[in-house]
């Protein structure tokens, strides 16, 4: 990666595919890997479908607001999105353990559908946003 960043000096396009590849198909392949474990609990569809939707909302949020926020802040603002929807989801599982039984088993395809084609849309914009050409860093006292 080192390489690759140091070869990106008018955009991060490259760079921004390379990560996304690698740690996305990474954290999708252990995902699958943790629901094939638990398939006895349950089909391995519905299993798929609960543990996709946070995590294509964890990625979508995370893009969105690394987008948005400043460099600096980008990687508190992701692992706060991420870690608000695993709040969010243990409380529902707290509330309405109805919610993770094979009777919402609807719900959750169509949470994890909408979710995996927001993280597709916020990929594209972050990809986007990447070839765009760096604002060249200026010192300090050339602005003062």
């Amino acid at each position: 990666m080192v390489e690759l960043e140091g070869a990106c000096a008018f955009n991060a396009h490259a760079v921004a595919c390379a990560r996304l590849t690698v740690l996305g198909c990474a954290s999708a392949l252990t995902l699958f890997a943790c629901a094939l474990l638990c398939a006895s609990a349950q089909p391995l569809w519905l299993l798929a479908a609960h543990a996709a939707a946070p995590y294509f909302l964890s990625c979508a949020g995370g893009l969105l607001v690394a987008r948005r926020s400043s460099s600096a802040g980008a990687l508190g603002a992701t692992v706060t999105w991420a870690l608000g929807v695993c709040a969010a989801c243990a409380v529902l599982h707290s509330v309405t353990p109805v919610l993770l039984q094979a009777g919402s088993a609807g719900v959750w395809c169509v949470a994890a559908a909408a979710s995996a084609l927001w993280c597709v849309r916020e990929t594209a914009l972050w990809l986007r946003h990447a070839a765009c050409p760096f604002e060249p860093a200026r010192a300090r006292s050339a602005a003062l």
